[in-house]
């Protein structure tokens, strides 16, 4: 996700230069918009959620991680080495801050009455010890965090290799909404979205909620209802379906799709 601010040139300039001392690459508008999924057009005026802005610099570092303890895995199971220790310290790193970056953002959500059960319901709060949960996820990282050394490294791998390829899924199409609506006066955020991030979304039944590799799940700070989740699917016809967990109408500027009613 990249975020697109109308601002004063001297503030635009001091978010870029912060913006790039954190890993951001500065390019031009048009190349932007090739290489990302959304752009997220945010008028003078309008008020940003710095909160949202803060769990999507988080969900990005779970996201990334994430994909880094997969590749580490693959190595792992090519080479035929699941005890090679370089490649086990750098699984339980990426592991580490994987939960460390999920932990983050929900305690960030705790902080304002709301958490990730109540806005992604694929993974459940809690579970048996077995299982993936949030909790567990988190719990993983106290583990690796204050354990190291003690640490079991077979387990680390069972569990990365059991749970982060549906996690990675998941975290890869969440995107913390920028702008802060107000859904009671009609006031929503506007992405502008490629037509292949939808296209690339497998086709959900109208009714129905779009599930885990249906949607990209949007999650957004209002001023009055809090933090509310909108998942934007497809059907086989390649019509736009919405779903949200509240009952109020937003926004959305669609290009080059059909949208269904």
């Amino acid at each position: 996700m990249k975020v697109q601010m109308d601002k004063e040139p001297q503030e635009r300039m001091r978010l870029l230069a912060k913006m790039v001392r954190h890993g951001a690459t500065q390019v031009e508008i048009d190349e932007l918009f090739k290489q990302s999924q959304i752009i997220w057009k945010i008028g003078v005026g309008q008020e940003i959620s710095h909160t949202c802005v803060r769990l999507e610099e988080f969900m990005s570092s779970a996201t990334r991680n994430c994909k880094n303890a997969l590749r580490v895995v693959a190595r792992m199971h090519n080479s035929g080495n699941r005890k090679d220790p370089d490649l086990l310290t750098a699984l339980k790193k990426y592991v580490e801050d994987t939960c460390e970056a999920i932990k983050v953002v929900d305690s960030t959500l705790g902080r304002n009455k709301s958490s990730l059960t109540s806005l992604i319901y694929e993974i459940p709060d809690r579970t048996s010890e077995d299982d993936v949960s949030w909790r567990n996820l988190i719990a993983r990282r106290d583990v690796i965090a204050h354990r190291l050394l003690t640490v079991d490294d077979e387990r680390v791998h069972r569990e990365a290799e059991r749970d982060f390829g549906s996690l990675d899924e998941l975290l890869s199409k969440i995107y913390f909404v920028p702008v802060k609506t107000d859904l009671g006066k009609g006031e929503g955020f506007s992405p502008l979205l490629r037509a292949d991030a939808l296209r690339n979304l497998a086709p959900s039944l109208h009714g129905r909620t779009p599930s885990l590799g249906e949607s990209l799940i949007f999650v957004c700070e209002d001023k009055v209802d809090g933090f509310l989740s909108f998942r934007l699917g497809r059907t086989d016809s390649n019509k736009v379906l919405l779903a949200a967990s509240a009952p109020r109408r937003i926004d959305f500027s669609l290009h080059g799709v059909q949208v269904e009613s």
